[in-house]
């Protein structure tokens, strides 16, 4: 493992702090192990990122937090979308994350409003981890066929192509979407042009990736400067963009616009 040295050059970037939308889009919660120096000893702690599609259809970084010594997940979550909200962020129409506990918790108690999402993310992420690279590229496709099912007749015969496909060579990932199959009822409630952006690969997605790969086999100091060295790694500007534009997003707004209009009288007035 390298050791990282240059983290107090490392300035504070204009993301950690800036004033955030009233309320999101779809944001995008994601979680990281990372190895931290701690006086002689290296310890593994957790990097806790939240990243959103805002209204405007920019991708952008929104925080991102080191755990801290004996602090478990549910306080790491729990302290970061509080940040959030007191940076301005009192709503978000969808939350994308992990089907581990903490994160769907700390999500419905920082937006009450908010529709979590817990198999979207689980189920693409198993594919990627469990499917070669060149797999990839076919089985991807089908599973955001799935995720995007009209309806439940749809969503059956979807799932059901999978496995005629790839069930002989990727039984566990068939298996993730049988056993998520209450999840992937409950997207149904969501118009298929919002699931779409939540399943595509986009600019932060492609950024977790990065994430990942700036924090491999880096040893990181344990303070502050910690996660702003690593966010810079990535190449992301201070201003926190990942993309200034997101496929498809016209449509899903144009979904939220009709099926949310209380709440859009909020972010218009």
């Amino acid at each position: 493992m390298s050791s990282s040295t240059d983290t107090e050059k490392t300035p504070q970037a204009a993301w950690e702090t800036r004033r955030l939308d009233r309320v999101l889009g779809v944001v995008r919660l994601d979680q990281l192990p990372v190895a931290v120096r701690v006086g002689c000893r290296v310890e593994e702690r957790s990097v806790g990122v939240a990243s959103a599609v805002q209204l405007d259809g920019h991708q952008r970084l929104l925080g991102a937090w080191l755990t801290a010594p004996g602090c478990d997940d549910s306080t790491l979550w729990g302290r970061a979308l509080g940040e959030l909200r007191g940076r301005g962020a009192l709503d978000a129409f969808v939350v994308s994350c992990s089907d581990r506990r903490w994160q769907p918790d700390a999500a419905r108690t920082a937006w009450p409003l908010a529709f979590v999402d817990t198999t979207v993310v689980a189920l693409l992420r198993s594919a990627v981890g469990l499917a070669t690279w060149q797999d990839r590229r076919r089985v991807l496709p089908m599973l955001r066929d799935v995720v995007t099912a009209v309806d439940e007749a749809a969503l059956g015969a979807r799932v059901d192509a999978v496995e005629a496909a790839w069930g002989h060579r990727y039984a566990a990932v068939v298996a993730r979407c049988r056993r998520g199959a209450d999840g992937l009822r409950g997207l149904l409630a969501v118009d298929p042009a919002l699931r779409q952006v939540m399943a595509a690969s986009n600019g932060i997605t492609h950024f977790e990736k990065d994430l990942r790969r700036a924090a491999k086999d880096t040893v990181l100091p344990g303070d502050h400067t910690s996660v702003r060295w690593l966010i810079a790694a990535t190449g992301v500007n201070p201003q926190g963009e990942l993309t200034s534009a997101t496929q498809g997003w016209n449509r899903a707004l144009n979904a939220l616009a009709l099926t949310q209009a209380d709440r859009f009288c909020i972010v218009n007035g």
